[in-house]
């Protein structure tokens, strides 16, 4: 068992042989059976702001885009479901 310290050395490990299997973000891998969903927990992600920041408008911006029906399908298509 090798730990990486992060996703490209953990790509490193596994393209230089040195690891028969990796978990990688789609993006890296170039072939492989994703990791079934009931084999973890669900992976919860939140976005918050700073109160100094909280009336920043590209802030809103960049939030209300994130939360987008079309940012969303991006994120779907990349792999990554809701949280149930």
């Amino acid at each position: 068992l090798l730990r990486a310290a992060n996703v490209v050395q953990a790509y490193q490990f596994w393209h230089s042989g040195a690891a028969e299997l990796a978990l990688l973000p789609r993006a890296l891998a170039p072939a492989g059976t994703p990791v079934p969903g009931h084999w973890h927990l669900p992976l919860e992600q939140f976005a918050l702001t700073l109160r100094p920041q909280a009336a920043h408008p590209a802030l809103h911006s960049y939030l209300n885009w994130i939360r987008s029906d079309t940012v969303r399908a991006l994120i779907s298509e990349a792999g990554y479901r809701p949280c149930p």
